[in-house]
C-alpha cells in the first residue's frame, strides 16, 4: 500500500510549535506579530526580514484544518496571533519588504508576500480591512511592470498572487496581469521543462515554480500553466533518486528538496506529478528525503503552509504507479549540462557544466557516492571545479571528457568593516530605485555568478559502461598543488536553501584526501560498481 497524505499532516503538526516560536506573541510589544525571532528577541538585527512574515499562512491553515490531530484548529488564540502578524505585515508594507538588508525592497519579497497574504485571507475566509487591502494592492501593482529572468522562481509566484488579489478586490485589471505574467512565464521556460535560476537548472527551486504554477491552476484552469507544470515534471522526474533523495551540488543551486504540494495538487492530471508524489510520500515514511524535519528555522517559516496544502489537496491515496528510476535509460539534456544513467544495476547523474560534478547510487545497496567536483588547495586558497561554465566537453554514448580551470573559492564572510561600508551605501543610495536594482544585481554577482579563474588545468573522464562507471581525474597548475580532495559533498556558492544535512552524507564511501609536497600534476583513476 502507498503512503497516504496523513503522511504531511503529522510532519506540519509536529512543525507548528517551531513555527510559534518565532513569533512575537506579547500583545504589549512594539513587535507584536512579527515572526523574525532575530529581531524582536535575540536583538541581533536592526529589520525585520519580511518573508518570515509568510508564515502567517501556515498558522492560517492551521487554524483551518481540521483534522484529530490538529489542536490548533479553530483555536481563538491562534486567530488572534493571525490577526497580530498581519497587522505588524502591513505597518512594513506600506514602505518596503525587504528580506536580507534594509531598503532591499526585493522582487522576491513582495512576490512571494503578495500570494502568502492574500491566500491567508482566502484561508480564514475574511476581507482584509481598507488598510491591508491598500497594501495589497500597492505591491500588485507594483510587480505587474516587473520582472526575475535570472530567478526565474521567483516570478513563478506572481500569477498566483495576481490572481488572488483579483480574487479579494473583485478588480478585473488584476486578474489580466495574471494571465499576462503567466504568458510571459511561459515564453521563459526551456525546451527541457526547466526554468533558467543563475546560469542553469536546479531541482529544488524548479519543484517551487510547479508548486505556484499548480496553484494558480487550480483555481483557473489554465491549460497554459497545465502544458508548462506537465512539460517541468517530465523533466524533474530523471533527478529523483533510487534512495529517495533529490537534487544536489550537480544542479545550479545545489538544493535537494522537493516542495510536495504542487506534485499532490496536479498529480491527477499529470502522470508524472503522480510518481513524484508517491517517492515524496515514500520519503516521508523512512526518512530518507529532506522535508520539514531538516530545514532550518528560516526556511521551515517560508515553506510549512505547503505541506497543509499537500495534505489538503493530496488524494487519499495514489494510486501505484511505475517509478522512473525502475526504468533503463541514459539522457542528456545539452542546454543545461546534465546527463542521467539509470539501469538495474546504478542511477549515475553528472552536470558536465560544472567540472563533472556526480552523484552515483548502487541500486542494491542504496550506497550513495557524491562528488562534487575536484577540490584542490594551494598556496592562494582552495580551487573547485564545481562551477558553472562552459568547458570543453567530448561525448560519446559511453565516453566523456571535460576539460576546464579550475575556479578559486570566494569564502566570503561579513566583517565589521564590510558591514559598516554596506550600510552606509544602502542607507544613501540603494533606496533609489535604480541603484536599489544595480547594488541588488551586483551583490548576486559578488555571492553567486562571478568568479575567478585559477591557475589550474583539470580534466575528468568517465567511461559509462552497463555494469560500472571509470572516472579518471587529472590536473595540470602553474603553481604547487599541496592537497586534492575527491568523492566529497561541498558546495562554495551562496544558496540559503541549500548545504542542509542529511543522514547519507556521513556515509559517503569515496571521500579522500591527497597531500601532495608541491607537485604540479596529479592523476587518479576510480572505478564504481
Amino acid at each position: 500500500m502507498n503512503p497516504t497524505n496523513e503522511e504531511y499532516i503529522r510532519v506540519i503538526i509536529e512543525s507548528v510549535p517551531r513555527i510559534l516560536t518565532q513569533l512575537d506573541r506579547s500583545a504589549s510589544s512594539k513587535t507584536y506579530g512579527c515572526f523574525d525571532r532575530e529581531y524582536w528577541h535575540y536583538k541581533m538585527s536592526d529589520f525585520p526580514s519580511m518573508r518570515k512574515q509568510e508564515a502567517v499562512l501556515t498558522i492560517a491553515y492551521a487554524f483551518a484544518t481540521n483534522h484529530k490531530e490538529n489542536p490548533y484548529y479553530k483555536s481563538p488564540q491562534i486567530k488572534e496571533f493571525i490577526n497580530a502578524a498581519l497587522n505588524y505585515w502591513s505597518v512594513k508594507a506600506v514602505k518596503e519588504l525587504s528580506e536580507w538588508y534594509p531598503g532591499e525592497d526585493s522582487f522576491v519579497c513582495n512576490a512571494f508576500n503578495l500570494y502568502a497574504i492574500t491566500q491567508t485571507y482566502i484561508v480564514i475566509g475574511e476581507t482584509p480591512n481598507r488598510k491591508i487591502l491598500t497594501a495589497i494592492e500597492k505591491i500588485a501593482t507594483k510587480l505587474s511592470s516587473l520582472k526575475e529572468t535570472r530567478v526565474q522562481n521567483q516570478y513563478s509566484s506572481l500569477p498566483i498572487g495576481l490572481y488572488n488579489t483579483y480574487l479579494l478586490t473583485n478588480k478585473e485589471k488584476y486578474k489580466k496581469k495574471s494571465e499576462g505574467s503567466l504568458n510571459n512565464l511561459k515564453k521563459l521556460q526551456s525546451e527541457d521543462g526547466w526554468f533558467l535560476e543563475y546560469g542553469g537548472a536546479d531541482v529544488g527551486y524548479l519543484s517551487l515554480t510547479i508548486y505556484y504554477l499548480s496553484l494558480y491552476y487550480q483555481k483557473t484552469g489554465s491549460q497554459d500553466a497545465l502544458k508548462i507544470i506537465a512539460k517541468a515534471c517530465s523533466f524533474i522526474k530523471y533527478f529523483i533518486h533510487p534512495d529517495y533523495t533529490s537534487g544536489g551540488e550537480y544542479a545550479s543551486r545545489n538544493t535537494e528538496y522537493l516542495i510536495p504540494a504542487g506534485f499532490e495538487i496536479i498529480s491527477r492530471e499529470v502522470k508524472d506529478a503522480a510518481n513524484i508524489a508517491v517517492f515524496i510520500r515514500k520519503g516521508l515514511v523512512n526518512r530518507k528525503s529532506l522535508s520539514l524535519r531538516e530545514i532550518d528555522d528560516r526556511y521551515l517559516l517560508y515553506l510549512g503552509a505547503t505541506y497543509f496544502e499537500s495534505y489538503i489537496n493530496g488524494k487519499k491515496e495514489i494510486v501505484k504507479t511505475k517509478e522512473e528510476f525502475n526504468k533503463d535509460f541514459q539522457i542528456y539534456f545539452p542546454t543545461t549540462g546534465l546527463l542521467v544513467k539509470n539501469n538495474s544495476k546504478y542511477y549515475f547523474v553528472a552536470n558536465l557544466k560544472k567540472g563533472g560534478s556526480f552523484q552515483y547510487i548502487n541500486k542494491k545497496s542504496l550506497l550513495h557516492n557524491y562528488d562534487s567536483g575536484i577540490l584542490v588547495k594551494t598556496r592562494e586558497g582552495m580551487n573547485t571545479s564545481s562551477y558553472l561554465q562552459e568547458p570543453n566537453i567530448l561525448k560519446n554514448n559511453s565516453e566523456i571528457n571535460i576539460e576546464g580551470k579550475l575556479i578559486l573559492c570566494k569564502n566570503s564572510i561579513m566583517t565589521t568593516t564590510k558591514l559598516i561600508i554596506f550600510r552606509i551605501i544602502i542607507s544613501n543610495i540603494a533606496k533609489i530605485p535604480i541603484f536599489g536594482r544595480y547594488l541588488r544585481e551586483k551583490l548576486r554577482d559578488v555571492l553567486i555568478t562571478k568568479n575567478k579563474i585559477s591557475r589550474i588545468k583539470y580534466r575528468r573522464e568517465f567511461k559509462i559502461e552497463e555494469d560500472h562507471i571509470e572516472i579518471a581525474d587529472s590536473l595540470i597548475s602553474k603553481i604547487p598543488l599541496l592537497e586534492v580532495r575527491l568523492g566529497e559533498k561541498y558546495s562554495d556558492i551562496f544558496v540559503p536553501s541549500s548545504r542542509l544535512f542529511q543522514e547519507q552524507m556521513i556515509k559517503n564511501p569515496d571521500a579522500k584526501v591527497y597531500k601532495l609536497l608541491g607537485t604540479k600534476k596529479f592523476c587518479l583513476d576510480r572505478t564504481y560498481k
